[in-house]
């Protein structure tokens, strides 16, 4: 195997590994996925697996990073397919959080503290969103569609305590997700929306309980 295809064929282990690892971590929590559970389930050995990467939180932040890059990448290639204004985007950030942590098993979420990158990347993320979202909703009060007498740093604390609570909870299993999703939004985003904006909210929700029927 000449250099080039053994560079090409080690990228694409890589790939595989990261996929295989995070389905992993998500389904069964992180504590419970060992590297040799990856090496086996690849069926490749544990010391290629080491090769590429040193750890479980070496391989852990990896895939993290690449999850949250793919997440903000799907919201922004929805923000710009056509004009969009602040309250759909709200939604739709609001919709994509509630399928994509749906699929964690809960156990993760507290598994994740344990690893002091993870920690640190984490903080980073959420202080990087918060500062966006308080820009964002900065917009929305210019666009007309948000109340202008709000504290929308406290707003944006209080959306991610409460997306939080929704997993840790395992209210998924409770009630339907699109359930959930329809109450946060009729609840909480309405609570910060002016007439124009609940309009759009309203608008939003009938087509996505159009769009439900026609999957049922």
């Amino acid at each position: 195997m000449d250099k080039n295809t053994q560079t090409a064929y080690r990228q694409n282990l890589k790939g595989v590994i990261l996929n295989v690892a995070m389905q992993e971590f998500y389904s069964n929590g992180i504590r419970n996925v060992k590297m040799d559970d990856i090496a086996r389930k690849l069926q490749i050995s544990k010391r290629t697996l080491y090769e590429i990467y040193g750890n479980k939180e070496e391989l852990l932040l990896e895939g993290l990073t690449r999850d949250e890059a793919e997440f903000e990448s799907q919201l922004q290639e929805f923000t710009q397919s056509k004009k969009r204004n602040v309250m759909e985007v709200v939604m739709k950030f609001f919709q994509m959080q509630m399928k994509r942590l749906s699929q964690v098993n809960p156990c993760f979420f507290v598994e994740l503290h344990k690893y002091d990158l993870i920690v640190s990347f984490l903080e980073k993320i959420h202080k990087e969103r918060n500062m966006r979202s308080v820009l964002f909703f900065k917009t929305g009060v210019k666009e007309g569609l948000f109340r202008n007498d709000l504290d929308y740093e406290l707003i944006s604390r209080l959306c991610e305590e409460m997306t939080r609570n929704v997993m840790e909870k395992e209210l998924y299993r409770l009630y339907d997700l699109q359930h959930i999703f329809r109450n946060i939004i009729i609840v909480f985003v309405r609570g910060f929306a002016t007439k124009e904006g609940i309009a759009v909210i309203d608008k939003f929700l009938e087509q996505e309980g159009r769009q439900a029927e026609v999957v049922l």
